[in-house]
């Protein structure tokens, strides 16, 4: 007979699941194995029916389980793409080189000036990537007119300081008004004190382009005076 108290009831179903969980759940085990296809779909209008009557609730459940599965599996999900990605591109590696080659050839202004646009923000913003960027062309250009190059080589690696030791010293020697910010054609210069044009070299190995290009021949100084000096030595 059933209960007239509703809670009661409950308590009772409860109580008695407890008391024969195994028993159901093999019940239910062999009772699935003997109905799949309707237990799929009494599973299927069951889930329809639950979805229509608590759609905001359902589409939270799915959010909070995507997200908590997500961050269990953020590492394996990045590899996962990774290893496919990689595997796709070797299947397909001519399709992508000719689609890279016909969008090139089709986008070159737009891609250039996208370029352009990101060196100019970079070379405003960066002190550092301005800094290093002048001073790897300075050597670049010096080397050209002496019909030599730097071969490839990253400018800090045949040097035997770093870009943050030039900087430290550059701005121990800045007069007043020197800033990072008016460092350029028209503002400041990176000075050689005995003038480039005094040395003697081919490649960035040779002795004579170490002197030349070492801290203690380095100084900062105003453009206009950089200009006037010349390849002149200037005793202070």
């Amino acid at each position: 007979m059933p209960y007239k108290d509703k809670e009661k009831e409950k308590e009772y179903r409860k109580k008695w699941y407890q008391e024969n969980k195994e028993e159901r759940r093999e019940y239910n085990k062999k009772w699935y194995q003997e109905n799949k296809e309707e237990g799929r779909e009494r599973r299927r209008e069951y889930s329809k029916k639950w979805y229509q009557e608590n759609k905001e609730e359902g589409r939270e459940r799915r959010r909070e389980y995507s997200k908590k599965w997500y961050q269990e599996n953020k590492e394996e999900r990045k590899e996962g793409r990774r290893e496919y990605s990689k595997k796709w591109y070797q299947e397909n590696k001519e399709h992508c080189l000719e689609h890279n080659r016909k969008w090139y050839q089709e986008n070159k202004e737009k891609r250039n000036e996208t370029i352009r646009a990101y060196y100019h923000n970079v070379l405003k913003h960066d002190t550092q990537y301005k800094l290093k960027n002048n001073f790897s062309r300075s050597i670049r250009c010096r080397l050209e007119k002496r019909l030599s190059s730097k071969n490839g080589k990253s400018t800090f690696t045949f040097l035997p300081y770093t870009i943050d030791k030039l900087m430290k010293h550059l701005e121990k020697q800045f007069q007043q008004g020197m800033t990072w910010k008016n460092h350029g054609l028209f503002g400041w210069h990176i000075d050689h004190i005995i003038p480039d044009c005094s040395f003697n070299y081919k490649s960035v190995e040779d002795e004579e382009f170490q002197k030349c290009w070492a801290l203690s021949n380095l100084q900062p100084l105003w453009a206009k005076d950089n200009l006037s000096k010349g390849g002149r030595i200037i005793n202070n």
